[in-house]
């Protein structure tokens, strides 16, 4: 029954719209535990290298490596870095860094200098030191182009909420007087979202759930379709991570990485409608420690925690 069960399989696939994907190792970081990686705004990805409290740059092309950030570092601007933990991209350059000390920090890429030159300063928060030890997740969305200004969001479940912060116009930094709680009346505790993606909407994965709010109402017509496959994959997918491949409302396509079915599962912003997923070859180690995913026009980044195993950006 081998070829039969493998011919049904694989047709199954094809009608699921699942795709066979392998992956291809840009650089690896040997036994070190990898955390957060976003693609930048430059086109490297930068990720937090937890083995030594690290942000490097990774070039995508070069694969060159470039430490950009580390803890007890004193950049002129003033302030002394604490262990990186989370990483966003801000505006049209930026790169954003929220340390344990709840200190953020702007990494810019410095114009027309050599690839990983930039400079790192710290941002404003005033009442960071409010959000206690276990913030989720930051993120950022782009209010103005020509000044390249960002608000700033932060899941922070001591408050039970995501905080919404409005720059000011000077540039100087988030103030709690332009703080607000973006949540109106929702019946979330924030305390299980483990990602967010904000595009005009913003998209929490919560639970193993992805689900959509606007205006900070939860969509209720809203749903991600489950996958379908549940011949080759029954277990139900619990989503932890989420990317796009287009930073406009309701333009193209979420991804959702489920840990549990090894795969990333894409599916319409507009409607939740299922698209297609990406699973890997059976005897592939990847796909089954995520770290952070992040997706493009042109490739996919993704990082591997070590897990006894070898780490890598890929």
């Amino acid at each position: 029954m081998a070829d039969l069960s493998s011919k049904v399989l694989g047709d199954l696939d094809i009608y699921y719209h699942v795709n066979v994907i392998v992956p291809q190792v840009v650089l690896s970081f040997g036994t070190d535990e990898l955390g957060a990686v976003v693609l930048g705004p430059d086109g490297a990805a930068y990720v937090v290298d937890q083995t030594d409290d690290s942000v490097y740059r990774v070039d995508l092309v070069t694969r060159a490596k470039r430490q950009v950030a580390v803890k007890g570092e004193q950049p002129n601007g003033g302030g002394t870095v604490a262990t990186p933990m989370l990483l966003t991209t801000g505006g049209l350059q930026d790169v954003l860094i929220l340390d344990s000390a709840n200190n953020l920090w702007r990494w810019r890429p410095a114009a027309a200098a050599a690839a990983g030159d930039g400079t790192l300063l710290q941002i404003n928060v005033q009442d960071s030191g409010t959000w206690g030890s276990n913030v989720k997740v930051i993120g950022t969305f782009l209010t103005d182009y020509n000044l390249s200004q960002y608000s700033l969001y932060a899941v922070v479940p001591s408050a039970g909420q995501v905080l919404k912060y409005l720059e000011s116009s000077d540039g100087s930094g988030y103030y709690a007087s332009a703080r607000s709680d973006y949540l109106n009346g929702q019946n979330l505790t924030v305390s299980q979202v483990d990602d967010m993606y904000i595009d005009g909407s913003v998209y929490l994965a919560d639970n193993g759930v992805v689900r959509r709010f606007d205006s900070g109402q939860e969509i209720r017509g809203w749903t991600a379709d489950p996958p379908g496959d549940t011949v080759m994959r029954p277990a139900p997918p619990f989503f932890t991570k989420i990317s796009a491949d287009a930073d406009k409302v309701d333009q193209g396509n979420l991804y959702a990485y489920d840990g549990v079915g090894r795969r990333v599962v894409s599916f319409t912003k507009i409607n939740g409608k299922y698209v297609q997923e990406f699973v890997l070859p059976s005897n592939s180690a990847y796909f089954s420690a995520l770290a952070g995913c992040s997706f493009g026009p042109v490739r996919t980044v993704r990082t591997r925690r070590s897990s006894g195993s070898r780490a890598a950006i890929s």
